[in-house]
């Protein structure tokens, strides 16, 4: 009897391919971030002592963003759980453009109705501190 191939599970190489330019964007924009709050943090930090000098701060805050953005590229649990995150962003729907023009209706009927409403509210108490107060 010849042997049977066990039954994968796995996708495919080009499933996962698909989602690399997303992940590799990801990456970016957490670099990009990482690089201005560590610029923050240095300039906040170096003002205590004086005037920061930015050919130094922002030179070394792009160096330590990129080495994180390597290490995390590198580090296997990290880069799955970015797949995973694109992946299942993959799978969102997103509303039409009808349903968008609708929730968006909605929400701003329903922001003036409260508003009128506060504004009653906010207007019998104002009279009724104002009854307290001349007693």
């Amino acid at each position: 009897m010849a042997e049977e191939e066990p039954v994968t599970t796995a996708q495919p190489a080009a499933a996962v391919g698909d989602y690399t330019r997303y992940v590799q964007f990801m990456y970016l924009a957490g670099i990009a971030l990482a690089t201005w709050l560590t610029a923050k943090i240095m300039s906040t930090t170096w003002m205590a002592f004086g005037e920061p000098m930015t050919s130094v701060v922002y030179p070394v805050s792009l160096a330590a963003a990129l080495g994180l953005g390597v290490f995390l590229w590198r580090h296997k649990r990290v880069k799955e759980r970015a797949f995973e995150v694109i992946a299942e962003l993959s799978k969102v729907t997103w509303p039409t453009r009808k349903e968008l023009y609708a929730a968006v209706v909605a929400v701003i009927v329903v922001s003036i109705v409260v508003s009128i409403i506060l504004f009653f509210f906010d207007a019998f108490w104002s009279w009724a501190t104002t009854k307290i107060y001349l007693l």
